[in-house]
C-alpha cells in the first residue's frame, strides 16, 4: 500500500478517534485491510492482514502480518454473525481536505470496528477483529535483533 494512504489511514483513525470518543489507551486484535489505489495511471489492489497492538501510553502501534499486492484474481467469502450477541457501534463519517472518512467504533468502549478512507487516487477500508483491551506481550513492541542497526524512518512521527 501507498505509504502517503498508509499515513491517511492511520491519522484519520488518530483524528476520529479524538473527534468521536475516547478510544481504551491499550488494546490488541486482528487488523484487516483491502484497497485499491491509482499511481502513475496504474490501477493496484491488495490486501493486508496484521497482529496489531495499540499502546497510546507509550505512544507505541505493533504490527505483525502478511500482505498481498496485485492478484489478477482472488476468492473471497464474508461470514457475519447474527446471533443472540450483537454488537452497537456508533459511526461516524466527515471529510478532511478531500478526504472522506467513515469510522465505526463500539458504543460502550470505542473500541475501533471499521474504517473506510477515499481519496481523489485511493480507497483503503480497515477491519480490527478480536480485539481486546491491554497487551498481552510488551514484546511485540521491541525491535527484532536483525533491525536494530538499521536506519529507522517512522510515520508514526508525522502523526503525533
Amino acid at each position: 500500500m501507498d505509504n502517503k494512504l498508509k499515513i491517511i489511514l492511520l491519522f484519520s483513525l488518530k483524528l476520529a478517534y479524538a473527534i468521536c470518543c475516547c478510544v481504551p489507551d491499550q488494546w490488541e486484535g486482528r487488523l484487516a485491510i483491502k484497497f485499491g489505489e491509482i499511481e502513475d495511471g496504474r490501477l493496484s489492489a491488495g490486501w493486508e492482514f496484521y497482529n496489531m497492538s495499540f499502546d497510546a501510553i507509550n505512544q507505541k502501534v505493533a504490527y505483525v502480518g502478511h500482505i498481498g499486492v496485485d492478484y489478477s484474481e482472488w476468492y473471497e467469502q464474508v461470514i457475519q454473525d447474527y446471533s443472540k450477541d450483537k454488537l452497537t457501534v456508533n459511526f461516524y463519517q466527515f471529510t478532511l481536505n478531500e478526504t472522506s472518512i467513515e469510522i465505526s467504533v463500539v458504543k460502550e468502549s470505542c473500541v475501533p470496528v471499521t474504517q473506510h478512507v477515499e481519496t481523489k487516487a485511493a480507497v483503503g477500508e480497515m477491519h480490527y477483529i478480536g480485539v481486546a483491551e491491554g497487551i498481552s506481550n510488551k514484546k511485540v513492541f521491541d525491535i527484532p535483533l536483525s533491525c536494530q542497526n538499521q536506519t529507522q524512518s517512522s510515520a508514526v512521527s508525522v502523526l503525533a
